[in-house]
């Protein structure tokens, strides 16, 4: 009988061994969705001497995908599919996934919002009529530029704080080719008569 127990109590030791490793492997607190998304607290829109930049600064990681171009009116909000009028020509969207307005806690249930500005951004520039918010549903986060003319921006991330920057630069001024120059001779002097006494 004792030769038979050995085994057994080995193996039983062996799987309460593997069991305790995996359980301890696993018992780290789940990370927080929240932490994955990125929380939208400041938009500003500014010129700067040769170029307009719209700014969205968010709390957190930056969007995992940024989708981006231009759209053609009608522009609608998502989710309700009402139409978005936005001042200007051109209208260049941008999309940021996963991103909101808003932080939902547990504690208690609900939601903060971490953006407190308006839906449309204006500011002192050229070519950008306003930054308008188009969307907010599902951590999909959309904004949508106006402008006075279709430029094709630059679009870039910079970090502490965690920034999204949309640069639209002024057009160069047409050239134009002086008309040449040309110097008007005088007359020539016409002979004086001679006279002779």
């Amino acid at each position: 009988m004792t030769r038979s127990r050995v085994p057994l109590l080995l193996v039983i030791a062996l799987l309460v061994t593997v069991l305790c490793t995996t359980t301890g492997a696993t018992a780290q607190p789940p990370e927080d969705p929240e932490d994955l998304v990125a929380h939208l607290v400041d938009v500003r829109v500014a010129g700067h001497g040769t170029y307009d930049r719209v700014v969205f600064e968010f709390d957190g990681p930056l969007p995992e995908r940024i989708d981006e171009g231009f759209v053609t009116p009608p522009i609608v909000f998502d989710p309700s599919g009402e139409e978005v009028v936005i001042a200007g020509t051109a209208f260049y969207g941008l999309v940021f996934f996963p991103a909101r307005t808003v932080r939902f806690v547990e504690e208690p249930p609900g939601f903060v919002e971490t953006y407190l500005g308006p839906d449309r951004v204006t500011g002192d520039t050229k070519i950008v009529t306003e930054a308008v918010l188009t969307g907010d549903f599902e951590a999909t986060l959309g904004w949508t530029i106006g402008m006075t003319t279709k430029v094709t921006p630059t679009v870039t991330t910079l970090a502490d704080p965690t920034r999204v920057v949309v640069d639209v630069p002024y057009p160069a001024p047409p050239t134009t080719t002086a008309a040449p120059t040309t110097t008007a001779k005088a007359p020539p002097t016409p002979a004086q008569p001679t006279y002779t006494g």
